[in-house]
């Protein structure tokens, strides 16, 4: 049985979404369209399905229709800022990993394509997230279709996820431009974990901007040239693959086993391991949303997905409280 875990105050909450509203009032309370949308989204069911059960659950006065389901969808506040990291005692570092993964337009289609041999591609929709290394929590994300790569999305992400510790992404970035080659600002001292998929000239440039330290994985073939976008780079080729040397032409002369084995002790060093935890939480998110999304436009396929990362994150901090309590 669907049991909806409603709020006493919903008619407080529909009285403010009336007030000064002009046209049609609102007859059902955000909390309560958020809860029907959130179970539909975890079991993967039409709207009319989760009218059905609304119905079930609420009778047939209280609840809302699959209609004005759709309709207030696209107008739920899914946004996932406003809580704030608190971290534990100066000195302490926020780890972040950001990584992206690709979900399926619709399975609708798969079967067809199967039993009547098309070979075209339907494409894909891109989700590229930061999340806590801690709690798994989404700090930010963004969606595209498979035509864009995950690089370009790196800055739009390390901006949202400052926002949802609650630092303003230009007051922080003025800060460390203005501490020049100084310590990065306190309170938030900050790490990012990222794979090849990261590594450009440009992402480092943008992390040094934000005062953040990236553990950005090399390519193994990578030069130290700047090419008039950043040192910062260059630099970690150097770490990382050259074990830490500054001899730029023995540097070129390494070969491809010599540089992997330096970049194997290099993650070993830095702690580059836990940046796997990204891949645990796709497999966990896809588990329960599953891997693809019923929408079919863009705008609405970003709110659809925009939910279901919020609801992830509910399920996070009822856990985090949870874990707190024991």
């Amino acid at each position: 049985m669907i049991h909806l875990d409603l709020p006493d105050n919903m008619d407080e909450e529909l009285k403010q979404m009336n007030a000064g509203k002009n046209g049609h009032p609102f007859v059902y309370s955000e909390c309560l369209v958020m809860a029907i949308i959130g179970i539909r989204l975890q079991l993967g069911i039409a709207l009319r399905c989760a009218e059905g059960m609304a119905i079930a659950t609420l009778g047939e006065e209280n609840a809302p229709d699959h209609v004005t389901l759709w309709r207030r969808t696209k107008s739920l506040d899914a946004s996932i800022t406003g809580r704030t990291i608190t971290i534990k005692g100066k000195g302490s570092i926020l780890q972040m990993i950001i990584d992206g993964t690709g979900m399926s337009p619709s399975a609708k289609g798969d079967y067809i394509r199967y039993k009547y041999k098309i070979k075209t591609k339907s494409g894909f929709i891109r989700l590229s997230v930061m999340i806590e290394q801690d709690t798994m929590r989404v700090l930010g994300f963004t969606v595209t279709d498979e035509t864009i790569g995950d690089s370009p999305q790196f800055e739009p992400l390390i901006r949202q996820a400052l926002k949802s510790m609650g630092i303003d992404p230009d007051v922080r970035r003025a800060a460390v431009m203005e501490a020049g080659t100084g310590p990065p600002p306190e309170p938030v001292r900050i790490e990012i974990r990222a794979d090849a998929g990261y590594d450009s000239r440009e992402n480092f440039q943008t992390c040094k901007e934000y005062g953040i330290t990236p553990i950005i994985k090399i390519r193994r073939n990578a030069e130290y040239k700047a090419k008039g976008v950043s040192r910062e780079r260059g630099i970690a080729a150097l770490d990382q693959l050259g074990g830490g040397i500054t001899n730029l032409a023995k540097f070129h002369d390494m070969d491809i086993k010599e540089r992997t084995e330096n970049q194997n002790e290099w993650k070993k060093h830095i702690e580059y391991g836990p940046r796997w935890q990204v891949e645990i939480f796709f497999s966990a998110f896809k588990r329960v949303f599953g891997s693809s999304v019923r929408a079919k436009t863009m705008d609405n396929i970003i709110q659809e997905i925009a939910l279901k990362i919020q609801r992830y994150n509910q399920f996070v901090d009822i856990t985090q409280r949870v874990i707190s309590m024991v």
